[in-house]
């Protein structure tokens, strides 16, 4: 079975675990960017990233170049924005069908949990076979290599 893992990352945090968990899997890796890309004044994002989350925005994604009928598992990272999964994986799951899918899934936060994230991947017909939640203070993360090395194991 082929896996992909697809991921957002504004801060750098997402990347990190992302990028370890290929290195685990040995897995073909899609980052996801926005057309626009986000200011690099974090409070600016943070005030974006509410209005986008509670109006449901999908903002454009710069070209993917894959073809998610080559792959049979796929795993979602993402950083929690407003107790869910950023806008951009939003717009990544509302044009790509996934539902023939495995699905895994990891999620970046800075302490205050998944919020409803999991639910809202049911919204898309997704059933999550696995998760983990990475949480982080700043860059620091708050969890163990192992952790994430044990996720990775669940995946195999």
């Amino acid at each position: 079975m082929k896996t992909l893992l697809v991921y957002y990352s504004y801060t750098g945090n997402t990347k990190m675990v992302a990028e370890h968990l290929q290195s685990k899997l040995n897995c073909d890796i899609l980052r996801l960017e926005p057309q626009t890309p986000y200011s690099d004044d974090y409070n600016s994002v943070v005030s974006q990233g509410q209005e986008e989350v509670n109006s449901g925005f999908t903002p454009k994604l710069q070209n993917l170049d894959v073809n998610l009928d080559d792959y049979d598992i796929v795993i979602l990272g993402s950083p929690i924005w407003w107790y869910t999964f950023s806008p951009v994986m939003r717009s990544f799951l509302t044009f790509n069908n996934l539902n023939d899918k495995k699905i895994y899934a990891f999620f970046t936060n800075g302490g205050y949990g998944l919020g409803h994230s999991l639910s809202d991947l049911n919204e898309f017909g997704l059933e999550v076979t696995d998760y983990l939640e990475v949480p982080f203070e700043g860059k620091e993360m708050q969890m163990s290599y192992q952790e994430i090395d044990d996720f990775a194991s669940k995946i195999k």
